[in-house]
């Protein structure tokens, strides 16, 4: 039976003055984790309702199932099948007859981090306006394009529709949910209810609103393109997509992540440490980096370290000669605090370090530990000095990589500078160093502290891994955190800062260092074994690494950007069709002539090439 042939509605009507609203709140998360984000949600959710329900998708954790009985009304939990918009089907078959006890049902999930400005002001606007459904924001009607994209109506956007008695007693709302069409994939949620909803409804005679219309905000998604003039206009959701999306496409469309993190601070009702932890478990690293903005140059002035609640430091050096130590700890002279030292270095080395270190130069305890030649700063934290770390309770581990350098080394002046860009950016000045501290004492789910990436004097912007090693180390850490791929975000000279409960994964393998797995590997995981845990992590730099950093970046996009069309996005995914990497010749040539105009031959040759060499195996 058509919608358009049941009961007529009966009209839009205004929220009532004693009014009862039904809040159904979707909840999915991979690894069934309820992260703090949640509650908090939830809670200004309940707020503003008469019950608030939560259906689950998937599993959850028994902690986490706790978290939301404790936050909510009713719990459901189902099998993952459908996403948002099946679980709330679940909820609304739940209910039956007894949604009529209520004049509003919201529907919405846990896609945006939010209240970031207050529920209440919205509430009150849209409770006064004579309505049947009514949305938060909305996607604006776009045009086709043809051999690019299809037509798109206008349409309230799904992750919060609120539907008032006049259309949830009505025949053409129970038919909507009887009749709706299976959900395999995200572009079926999208294209068989998000897109249909309003047009479907507004068609039946059904009157729509939204709190914040797509008119004043321009063409395009505002939701996610301008989320932080929606937060100055008043809106409190914030999309989580800004921060775990494709940065390629936010460079496209200049989204700044940053700017709307400030917007949030500006007004003071969120704490972003519920988001940068939940981003920090859910999103790859560089992904968060680049759409959260996480790089931090810091000035040689001191703008906010509190002396008077320093941290215990424990400062890690692992010295190659004792040249490299010298400069190692003039370095550690830059922090403005005590801290206890551990240098770890060669046999042949240990005792004129010793010597050295017995002049009493640093404010602390000092131990020298004999270490195998091929070490590293990483691997002596882990190992050496996991009992220490354990009994003095410290608040920050700094690790230092001195590297031995040598003028007949024809990678000298590569490595030189990749030593010096990374105690550049950790310990540049004394008030760059206690800047850098600072960053800790502001932010509580700040994990690590890293150099950004070395783009100078290498072919590649950090050092490649092997992929299965590295999914071999995440696997026996647990760490499920999206992975970066062969390129992941870590400190490439080997130099760090941390707090030691965000190393716990790591320090709790006790055969960890040992087991063959390597320097560079350990230091790939770092930063994803503390965004594990809920830790995010910022890269620093100083005003003059900068100036050598980004001058040398700006020519190299200048020079790629000539010889290749379009944004960063077309270009990107230019190179990656041509799959062209390290050589040349007439079968490079012929790959990349393949690839480009006949993908589907490019593709079953690929086939057949993975299965000789399999055979040959």
């Amino acid at each position: 039976m058509s919608d358009l042939t049941t009961t007529p509605p009966t009209g839009p009507t205004a929220f009532p003055a004693d009014g009862r609203r039904l809040v159904i709140y979707v909840f999915f998360d991979p690894q069934g984790v309820v992260d703090d984000f949640v509650p908090f949600a939830l809670d200004a959710l309940r707020a503003h309702s008469a019950h608030l329900l939560v259906v689950v998708n998937g599993t959850v954790e028994e902690a986490g199932h706790r978290v939301l009985m404790a936050h909510s009304d009713t719990v459901l939990v189902r099998e993952n099948q459908g996403f948002d918009i099946w679980a709330e089907k679940h909820a609304i078959d739940h209910l039956g007859d007894a949604i009529a006890e209520y004049d509003e049902v919201v529907l919405t999930n846990d896609t945006w981090y939010g209240p970031v400005r207050e529920f209440a002001p919205v509430f009150e606007k849209m409770d006064a306006r004579a309505l049947d459904f009514w949305g938060m924001t909305e996607h604006p009607a776009e045009a086709a394009i043809p051999g690019v994209s299809a037509a798109l109506p206008r349409h309230l956007q799904s992750f919060w529709i609120a539907a008032r008695r006049s259309m949830i007693s009505s025949d053409a709302w129970r038919d909507y949910w009887r009749d709706l069409p299976p959900m395999n994939s995200y572009w079926d949620a999208v294209s068989l209810h998000e897109l249909r909803f309003t047009e479907h409804f507004e068609n039946a005679g059904f009157t729509s609103g939204t709190a914040f219309p797509a008119e004043p905000y321009g063409p395009g998604n505002a939701s996610i393109l301008l989320a932080d003039v929606l937060i100055a206009d008043g809106c409190p959701l914030l999309k989580r997509r800004i921060f775990h999306h494709y940065p390629a496409y936010f460079h496209r469309h200049a989204v700044i992540g940053r700017w709307t993190l400030q917007e949030v601070a500006r007004h003071g009702v969120y704490p972003l440490r519920l988001a940068m932890s939940n981003l920090a478990r859910t999103t790859a690293p560089e992904v968060l980096n680049a759409d959260a903005g996480l790089l931090e140059v810091l000035p040689d002035v001191d703008t906010g370290f509190d002396r008077v609640r320093p941290p215990h430091l424990l400062a890690v050096i692992h010295a190659e000669d004792t040249e490299s130590l010298d400069d190692a700890l003039r370095r550690l002279g830059s922090l403005p605090i005590p801290y206890d030292l551990v240098v770890t270095t060669s046999a042949a080395v240990a005792e004129e370090a010793a010597a050295r270190l017995a002049r009493g130069t640093v404010p602390g305890n000092v131990e020298v530990v004999v270490a195998d030649d091929s070490a590293s700063a990483t691997e002596s934290v882990l190992d050496a000095c996991r009992d220490l770390i354990a009994q003095q309770d410290y608040d920050l581990v700094l690790a230092v990589n001195a590297t031995a350098l040598s003028r007949h080394d024809p990678r000298f002046n590569s490595d030189r500078y990749r030593a010096r860009h990374a105690l550049d950016s950790l310990l540049g000045s004394p008030g760059h160093a206690s800047n850098v501290l600072a960053l800790f004492q502001a932010e509580s789910t700040l994990g690590i502290v890293l150099p950004p990436t070395v783009g100078i004097g290498s072919p590649e912007p950090t050092q490649q891994v092997d992929f299965g090693r590295l999914g071999a180390l995440r696997e026996r850490l647990d760490i499920r955190v999206p992975s970066d791929g062969e390129y992941p975000l870590a400190p490439d000279a080997g130099s760090w800062i941390a707090r030691p409960a965000a190393l716990r994964l790591l320090l709790s393998d006790e055969e960890l260092v040992g087991s063959g797995v390597g320097s560079h590997l350990l230091g790939s995981v770092l930063v994803p074994a503390a965004a594990q845990l809920g830790f995010h992590h910022r890269t620093v730099l100083d005003p003059r690494q900068a100036s050598i950093s980004h001058t040398s970046l700006e020519y190299k996009v200048d020079q790629l950007g000539s010889s290749t069309w379009g944004y960063p996005l077309d270009q990107i995914q230019m190179l990656q069709r041509v799959g062209l990497r390290g050589g040349a010749g007439l079968r490079a040539l012929a790959k990349t002539y393949l690839s480009l105009n006949h993908p589907g031959v490019a593709g079953r040759l690929m086939g057949l090439r993975n299965r000789v060499r399999g055979g040959r195996r």
